[in-house]
């Protein structure tokens, strides 16, 4: 299989046409702005499509993708450089636009916490790096297997243990501490998996259109479904073994954002289309499988391909 890849290392700003309709609840009547596929606090103005996403089903997303991009994921951003609209408008930055808090805890040798030691400031360019993310197990429609009390998926943290492990050290001579924990990072389960399965169906209706395929993901990026391990998790074994341009995502190729998809049989469904996206590859972060929808039927996919894409869908 050829997956169509969006890498934003090596990817150029393209600006797509306007559907005709929001892409999420599809009303072809409300107003609608720009929609960007990778958000701006990621990719900035990497790919987007005119007038593709209603003020109201903007309003439910901006909740959840804003827990995600800037209380989750946002000190690891600024301390890479990540794009902010935020900082961009103010012309004298504040210090949570600048700095990451680092908040600290004396424990005992049982792992009881025992008095707060307060939080420390630290600048971007000095701080630890720190990713929270969420893992999961493949999506429960492929029918694999899971290990009992691992169905819902667990947090993910990459941090740079070594300069956290000095920087609580600092804290400890300075309270008379002789543990010191540090929070480095608070994981949402539900604004992870909504952040991807909105970037998933946006990604989708960008590279072949809403009438290529019957969706899976609406109601869980409008907050109507709950049951996001039915379609979100993470790639299974096998996939690795197939598809050579999984393997580059996991090897950090990308330093960004890596989003790769095409169609496959998903579990007992043929023709399903889907997505793989990594965030931040090169610390080795999950690779996420999202299962988008499914193509529907006489639909030729490798002609809307080669229409959009100068690419076959399909080897």
């Amino acid at each position: 299989m050829k997956l169509d890849q969006i890498d934003l290392d090596s990817y150029n700003r393209i600006q797509l046409p306007s559907p005709g309709k929001c892409i999420y609840c599809y009303d072809d009547e409300n107003k609608r702005t720009e929609e960007h596929i990778i958000p701006y606090a990621i990719g900035e103005n990497t790919v987007s499509i005119l007038d593709a996403c209603c003020d109201n089903c903007q309003i439910i997303i901006n909740k959840y993708e804003q827990g995600f991009l800037s209380k989750q994921i946002g000190p690891f951003r600024g301390a890479i450089g990540a794009p902010s609209r935020t900082r961009k408008k103010k012309k004298k930055l504040q210090e949570h636009h600048t700095h990451m808090r680092f908040t600290f805890t004396e424990i005992d040798w049982t792992g009881k916490y025992i008095p707060d030691l307060g939080y420390r400031l630290i600048p971007f360019t000095q701080a630890p790096l720190v990713l929270p993310l969420w893992t999961s197990p493949p999506p429960t429609i492929l029918g694999l297997p899971v290990r009992a009390g691992s169905e819902m998926g667990e947090s993910w943290l990459y941090q740079e243990k070594d300069k956290l492990a000095a920087l609580a050290k600092d804290v400890g001579t300075e309270k008379g501490a002789f543990i010191v924990k540090t929070q480095t990072g608070v994981v949402s389960r539900e604004h992870t998996l909504r952040f991807l399965a909105k970037t998933a169906h946006a990604w989708a209706a960008a590279q072949f259109g809403l009438d290529a395929f019957d969706p899976f993901l609406t109601d869980i990026v409008l907050n109507k479904a709950h049951d996001m391990e039915r379609y979100i998790g993470n790639a299974p074994p096998y996939m690795y073994e197939n598809m050579p341009e999984l393997g580059k995502l996991v090897e950090g190729e990308g330093h960004i954002f890596r989003i790769v998809g095409g169609r496959e049989t998903i579990g007992d469904m043929s023709d399903c289309l889907f997505t793989l996206i990594q965030l931040y590859p090169m610390v080795n972060s999950p690779v996420h499988l999202i299962v988008v929808g499914k193509v529907k039927p006489g639909f030729d996919m490798d002609a809307r391909m080669l229409e959009r894409h100068g690419v076959e869908a399909l080897a």
